[in-house]
């Protein structure tokens, strides 16, 4: 229901797709493309929503998406994946603010663990890669190399006593 051009969606319309998902925004040439909010449905339940740049019925530049019960993400997308700068947040409380490729956090980010943890540095793939910091809830710090979520290579790791240990993990 809405606009239309030469019997194509032109203009702003409301589309409910067949399995129930709504989008409700700008149409360009029979494709979703503007602005606009999609809500949809797994099993007839409303399960999440999102909203903003679309270009040929993909999220494209900046938008938010929150699934119910998992998590929000806002920031850049591509072809519909998280890409480029973007703040997840999921609901067991654990963030994430920095840079995506394809769906995954990739160049530098910080990461906030529902411990209180923190991760500062870089992040290949999800996994923190490369040079980083993490400041561990219990006042522990490393700092240095990683590889694969793990410490590898040069590094110093200070306890919340004062002890520390600089050298190849």
């Amino acid at each position: 229901k809405g606009e239309w051009k030469k019997g194509e969606m032109h203009g702003q319309g409301i589309l409910k797709e067949a399995w129930g998902d709504i989008y409700i925004g700008d149409f360009s040439n029979n494709l979703a493309n503007g602005f606009g909010r999609q809500d949809f449905y797994i099993n007839g339940v409303y399960s999440g929503y999102f909203e903003g740049e679309i270009k040929d019925d993909f999220l494209n530049g900046e938008a938010e998406m929150v699934v119910f019960g998992e998590y929000k993400y806002k920031g850049q997308f591509k072809q519909s994946l998280f890409d480029g700068y973007g703040v997840m947040e999921w609901n067991n409380g654990t963030k994430y603010e920095g840079y995506f490729k394809k769906d995954l956090a990739s160049g530098e980010g910080k990461q906030y663990y529902s411990d209180g943890s923190i991760y500062e540095g870089n992040f290949r793939e999800n996994f923190r890669e490369g040079h980083g910091k993490m400041t561990y809830s219990d006042g522990n710090i490393y700092e240095g190399e990683w590889e694969e979520d793990n410490r590898h290579g040069f590094g110093s790791f200070t306890w919340a006593n004062g002890d520390r240990y600089v050298g190849h993990y």
